[in-house]
């Protein structure tokens, strides 16, 4: 199942969710250290030629804008969103290149101790996750789906919001809060889902999140997972 009823980020003012997407960006790179693996770094340098990257479900373009100081100036860099009607991304990359795939999601997510707020907020987004086909469980199971689709060399990579300091886990969740805010505040513009009926609710329900990370009532945090594959030659 695609279309708009499966991905709840893209509502609100215009300028939220780009907001969004930055700040975000800005904490993963916190976590990560750098944009790409060692690995793709050193076989972007050995081609001999200026490479050509696709960053794929671009949103703000914020990560092709902090990749393009690291590449030649001659490099090929094209931003493409997501359309789920759209089966031509993956001839985008050539034989003998890599896909790097970073993501986060529900299996990645928590709260240390995990509150009341936390756990009614998790659930209901889950809920709906899973009412409209989506799968719950991704980044897990992405690492199969790439050897499923014939790419090699298959790996991932873990990076976690709890094994960096104090300063890093308040921006982590933070981070997780404004996920939590988008997530929800979609939900309510596509209808009543359990508790949710207004986008009232939703701003009450997120403001009592963000007080629980601001008054460190709880720890949030999460992992973000780096899947690798190669496309045989």
């Amino acid at each position: 199942m695609t279309g708009p009823q499966i991905y709840t980020l893209n509502s609100g003012k215009k300028g939220v969710e780009e907001h969004r997407l930055d700040y975000q960006h800005i904490t993963w790179l916190h976590l990560t250290k750098t944009l790409i693996p060692d690995s793709i770094k050193s076989y972007l340098n050995s081609l001999g030629r200026p490479p050509a990257v696709a960053d794929v479900g671009t949103g703000t373009g914020v990560w092709l804008r902090d990749f393009a100081p690291e590449v030649h100036e001659d490099a090929r860099l094209d931003g493409f969103d997501i359309d789920g009607s759209s089966s031509s991304l993956p001839s985008l990359l050539r034989p003998g290149g890599y896909i790097l795939w970073d993501e986060t999601g529900f299996t990645k997510f928590n709260a240390v101790p995990i509150t009341e707020a936390y756990q009614k907020w998790i659930s209901t987004d889950v809920r709906y996750g899973l009412s409209v086909g989506r799968d719950v469980t991704s980044p897990m199971p992405l690492e199969g789906h790439f050897r499923k689709a014939g790419y090699v060399e298959c790996s991932h990579i873990d990076f976690s919001s709890f094994s960096e300091g104090p300063e890093v886990q308040k921006r982590a969740g933070d981070t997780l809060v404004n996920y939590a805010r988008q997530a929800l505040n979609g939900i309510a513009a596509k209808g009543d889902f359990e508790w949710i009926h207004s986008h009232e609710d939703v701003e009450k329900h997120c403001d009592r999140l963000q007080q629980e990370v601001d008054d460190g009532v709880c720890v949030m945090g999460y992992e973000v997972r780096w899947t690798i594959g190669w496309k045989p030659e």
